[in-house]
């Protein structure tokens, strides 16, 4: 998890740079310059030190994997600190370097310099943030090497802070102010650090399932990219709909195998956790694991569960230690993230007027997933009543859980077709991945009919055979009858409740491009 903290501070620092330092210089341009300080004329020029002066990023990402959580945290916040102060400076006082610069340098060290000075921009001196970094890097690093590699960070930021001078891109003042600047923000921001931290874990978390979810396939980035670019407008509906999405997700790839519990989540089964859990000393299945998170998830029906949010954003139960967090049904040692992801959606939830039924639609969807799970190892076959009963209650509590979460008054069954070709999508769309992993979305009756293989794992030879591809031709054009039925009714439910007609709109035509595109690019036919 550090490192994906690192990664992910890294880039958003590396935005707001961009953004707040070339904003600041192309403003300062219209401003008039105040002159620098003639005691400057008197440092020699040395080219050879524009190295130092150009490694000053590569010094923070190192600092910033090497560095835990928390003080990652602290460090994005004093960089971001320094960032923004020093572009108000840069406004209120904008200079012009003093030096005299080489008309025609030549060699390999008068390039790195002359790349320095560009980098460097116009009129962004006083502070100097180069300084500013590198004496936060070496602060922080501090505690975290060992005494040795302390005195050769130092001194690495020393020659940093030494070269801003050297190749003539700051003054002596503005070394001394960007030094200043991190004594300056050192105690009040350690202090935000410190009470914000347990919201950026949990947002942590949240992006770290998010990570898994895109590199199984590209579509679920996507889901993430349109949750957050909402976030900005509706924070507290975007943290519900992250919490939920996280938590469901997971859940859902544990029960269909596609993330297994060992290895994946961090987890050990050891001794001590299946004698705490009641079960054998082996590994826990992913049903047994459901068992323990649907038992943890009834345990929130409690009023005493239904917690406010704190001052930073953050629910008090998250805020607290991981241990805090687990209900007595829970290991202490919990096999998953799905836990920590329960509660915090729940808590989420919690905010809702209609938390009740959304509870109760979070524990049936829990129960029908587990449902996949104890059937994909044994190749369970439904009949065609049972199939089509367990896919469509699926898909109506999923839609009735985001009719919640939105607050409409429009519910699952005002839209069955939608339920309906919702289900159809999904079980097109796994086909292959599903009948790998034994969850065979096929009635028996038309598997049987087709005298398949009881282990045969082959979407393409299973969709090829002619009594599935007389089945899966007819289940389309149910799909796209649905679909048309719907769009011929959307006009009225926009006019009764236009929040979620907007729901369905999205979903409808995401089928239809699916009914349209992929879907015979996967199974052939129009």
């Amino acid at each position: 998890m550090n490192r994906i903290s690192a990664y992910a501070l890294i880039l958003l620092f590396t935005l707001l740079f961009i953004l707040l330092f070339g904003g600041s210089s192309c403003l300062a341009a219209y401003r008039n310059p105040a002159p620098a300080l003639a005691l400057n004329s008197a440092v020699p020029l040395i080219p050879a030190t524009a190295w130092l002066y150009l490694s000053l990023p590569l010094f923070l990402v190192c600092a910033a994997r090497r560095l835990n959580i928390a003080a990652q945290w602290r460090f994005f916040l004093l960089l971001t600190g320094e960032l923004v102060v020093a572009s108000i400076a840069f406004q209120l006082y904008p200079v012009h370097v003093h030096f005299m610069q080489p008309e025609n340098p030549q060699g390999a060290g008068q390039t790195l310099l002359r790349l320095a000075h560009t980098i460097g921009m116009s009129h962004n001196y006083l502070p100097s943030l180069h300084c500013a970094f590198a004496t936060t890097a070496a602060a922080l690093l501090h505690r975290h090497v060992s005494r040795p590699a302390r005195a050769v960070i130092w001194l690495y930021a020393a020659a940093i802070n030494i070269s801003t001078l050297t190749i003539h891109a700051h003054h002596w003042l503005d070394l001394v102010a960007g030094n200043l600047l991190v004594l300056l923000l050192w105690q009040p921001i350690r202090r935000l650090a410190r009470a914000t931290l347990p919201g950026y874990q949990t947002h942590l978390l949240w992006l770290h399932n998010q990570a898994r979810f895109a590199r199984r396939h590209p579509r679920y980035a996507l889901v993430s990219l349109i949750l957050y670019s909402q976030y900005p407008f509706h924070p507290k509906r975007s943290k519900l709909m992250i919490a939920g999405y996280c938590f469901l997700q997971a859940y859902d790839d544990i029960m269909d195998g596609d993330r297994p519990l060992n290895g994946s989540l961090k987890t050990s089964a050891t001794k001590t956790n299946a004698a705490d859990c009641g079960t054998a000393s082996h590994a826990l299945t992913p049903p047994q694991h459901a068992a323990q998170i649907i038992r943890q998830w009834q345990s929130y029906a409690q009023p005493a569960q239904r917690q406010p949010e704190n001052r930073h954003g953050v629910f008090q139960a998250a805020a607290n230690s991981a241990a805090d967090m687990r209900q007595p049904e829970i290991p202490s040692k919990p096999l998953s993230d799905l836990p920590q992801l329960a509660c915090l959606f729940n808590r989420q939830l919690a905010r809702l007027p209609a938390y009740a039924e959304a509870h109760a639609e979070v524990a049936r969807l829990l129960r029908l997933m587990q449902a996949d799970a104890v059937r994909a190892p044994a190749r369970l076959l439904y009949p065609q009543a049972r199939l089509q009963r367990h896919m469509r209650q699926t898909f109506a509590s999923s839609l009735n859980l985001l009719f919640c979460a939105q607050q409409c008054a429009t519910r699952a069954e005002h839209v069955p077709e939608l339920v309906r070709a919702l289900a159809w999508c999904s079980a097109m769309r796994d086909w292959d991945a599903d009948l790998a992993c034994g969850i065979i979305n096929i009635p028996a009756e038309v598997w049987h009919a087709a005298r398949l293989a009881p282990d045969e794992r082959n979407g393409r030879v299973v969709s090829q055979n002619p009594a599935v591809a007389a089945w899966l031709a007819q289940q389309k054009q149910h799909a796209e009858q649905d679909l048309r039925d719907l769009f011929f009714r959307l006009p009225q439910i926009k006019r009764q409740d236009p929040a979620a007609a907007k729901i369905i709109r999205l979903f409808a035509r995401s089928v239809w491009r699916f009914a349209e595109k992929r879907y015979p690019k996967r199974f052939g036919g129009g």
